[in-house]
């Protein structure tokens, strides 16, 4: 469902006189409590006044703003000959809601009444009270004596006067919801068939179809049992509950297998507002733009400024002064609307209306390396250009920029000024990847091929491989490598449009053969140490390579170095932990090499 608002913003009269004068009376709120207020008073100007707050989501003509929270609030005042001031306010909270622990002791029986719920303070302020009802009497025991089977909302007050679980939001009230459903929830049951009742959690109260009701199932009765909602047949959950409900009251009856049935009603609100702020048009130009925000309904949302032709954006630019209806559509099609009046801001001396034509360069590697050109036509030359309101140049080149949204305003001599939305694309691209190959080890003086991959088929088209000592041609995508010692190898790899990216080999040098396999490897597909490999050095015929697990099954085997386990057996994966391996070889003098040794599979 979709809360219909509207705004309406007149055109400023540029021939009204004095300065508006803003006095702001704040008031903090307590416990976090939604319960804080602000009192805007005004002089000068001509009565009467209108007052806006975005962040606070309301607009009227008293100056009274109620039901707010903690924050940073807006002011916008006008007057009735469209003169506009600007303000703000700070609302803090003075105290902390108290929280707390509930433990309960089930009763005997569904006709003794001998359980008990004892709760424990974890903060706030003490002295506390504590209460059974959801607040509406309190006790100083903390202790609940004779109690029946039943679900007890348990609410609790410090020294300070804050009571837990008022579940308010920055965008809903305290007043509204100080005690909305049960608190912290308790339930005593019973091995005895008791009378049927239901055991529900709520959501806390939000905007939009986001509320929901969890159900742990009946309370006496007999099992099994059936519910509906809001009168649809019964039938037995699918889910723990009902999701995704809109605001407003719905409805759960919950019926047992010997016919009894109880129903119970949740009220879920419908406060907020759809609210549009609007740009003005200078110079009678279509430079004018509408922000829309708010709104109930499930998203995404689509926006329409001419009823017909919906937009994921929800700001319209390139307006014209004028009065433009939004309409606001969820994802369910449910549809609400809010008016908002582009202003004409009359600036001295304007000529001819500028109009700007940008020109985009998209951002590359992630990096900020995007620009803008700005050419403008009309006005009186020349120009100053700016990115952000504030900051002028003479130049119409922006260039280091990242990918994003940015609003250009260009002045002209005779002080006329236009503003255009611009945006800076992004070269969605993957980042360029590349693969120096797996950490390995060779004989001393023995020969061993790098190959730098390409793993996000990035386009490489240079490669550069330091430090060059030992290398065939240091430039070469595969060089060869003479190795000599224990030696790390680095590559990095450009692609014509100047991204890079690096990889490193370490490359350890033996003085005999042998053949080594890594204490540990992790196949968690991120592309290094996911497979198992024995390195043979110096072998000249490899024979074996065999891993079994703690029991003794054979769990991998190869004769082919290159070939690895990557921690499956028979497509399933392995549990971590350690396993044993095996390998054998010939080396170059004839002599036979065995190794054993245990190896850890960490996910």
């Amino acid at each position: 469902m979709v809360t219909i608002g509207i705004l309406l913003l007149m055109a400023e009269n540029c021939n009204a006189q004095g300065p508006l004068s803003v006095t702001v009376t704040p008031t903090n709120p307590i416990c976090q409590y939604n319960n804080g207020s602000f009192v805007v008073s005004v002089t000068g100007g001509t009565p009467p006044y209108s007052y806006l707050s975005n962040v606070a989501q309301q607009s009227n003509t008293t100056g009274i703003f109620t039901n707010l929270a903690a924050g940073v609030f807006d002011i916008i005042v006008s007057d009735a000959a469209g003169l506009q001031t600007t303000s703000s306010v700070t609302l803090t909270n003075t105290n902390t809601e108290p929280t707390f622990n509930a433990v309960g002791a089930d009763p005997t029986g569904c006709n003794t009444n001998d359980g008990t719920i004892t709760v424990t303070p974890l903060s706030g302020l003490p002295p506390y009270e504590y209460s059974i009802d959801n607040g509406t009497t309190f006790q100083n025991s903390n202790i609940f004596f004779h109690l029946g089977p039943g679900t007890y909302g348990i609410f609790m007050k410090d020294g300070n006067g804050c009571i837990t679980a008022p579940w308010s939001t920055p965008t809903t009230s305290y007043a509204d919801f100080e005690y909305f459903g049960f608190g912290n929830e308790v339930n005593l049951s019973s091995s005895h068939v008791c009378l049927l009742g239901l055991e529900p959690l709520l959501a806390d109260p939000g905007c939009g179809n986001v509320n929901f009701i969890e159900i742990f199932g009946g309370i006496g009765g007999t099992a099994p049992y059936t519910f509906s909602l809001d009168g649809t047949p019964f039938a037995a959950l699918t889910q723990d509950g009902y999701y995704f409900l809109s605001p407003g009251k719905h409805t759960v009856d919950i019926k047992d297998n010997g016919g009894l049935e109880t129903s119970y009603t949740y009220n879920f609100p419908t406060n907020c507002p759809v609210l549009a702020s609007t740009q003005g048009a200078s110079c009678g130009l279509k430079n004018g733009s509408i922000t829309v925000t708010g709104g109930n309904g499930f998203g995404p949302f689509a926006y329409s400024i001419d009823g017909i032709h919906f937009q994921a954006s929800n700001m319209f630019g390139g307006l014209a002064a004028g009065s433009y209806t939004i309409i606001v559509k969820d994802v369910n099609g449910v549809t609400g609307s809010v008016t908002g009046s582009v202003t004409t801001t009359v600036t001295t001396g304007c000529p001819s209306g500028m109009v700007l034509t940008i020109n985009p360069t998209a951002a590359t590697c992630g990096a900020a390396n995007g620009g803008l050109t700005v050419t403008v036509t009309n006005g009186v030359p020349p120009y100053r250009y700016s990115i952000d309101g504030v900051n002028f140049q003479d130049s119409n080149t922006f260039d280091s920029l990242a990918g994003g949204n940015y609003t250009v305003t260009v002045k002209d001599t005779s002080g006329a000024s236009s503003v255009e939305p611009a945006t800076v694309p992004v070269d969605v691209t993957p980042p360029p990847k590349v693969f120096a190959g797996d950490d390995t080890a060779v004989q001393i003086n023995q020969s061993l091929l790098l190959q730098a991959v390409d793993v996000n088929n990035s386009g490489f088209t240079s490669y550069r491989w330091s430090p060059a000592q030992g290398l065939s041609n240091p430039s070469s995508q595969d060089p060869t490598a003479l190795i000599r010692g224990n030696i790390t190898y680095f590559v990095t790899a450009t692609t014509p449009e100047g991204c890079a990216g690096m990889d490193s080999i370490v490359i350890k040098a033996f003085a005999f053969a042998d053949i080594i396999v890594p204490n540990a490897f992790t196949p968690n597909g991120d592309g290094h140490n996911d497979v198992l490999r024995a390195i043979a050095v110096g072998m000249k015929e490899f024979r074996y390579f065999t891993v079994f697990n703690r029991w003794g099954q054979q769990v991998f085997t190869t004769s082919n170095p290159s070939v690895g386990w990557d921690g499956t057996l028979k497509g399933a994966p392995m549990l971590p932990g350690a396993y044993v391996w095996m390998a054998g070889g010939v080396d170059y003098t004839g002599k036979t090499v065995q190794r054993r040794g245990v190896v850890i599979m960490i996910r």
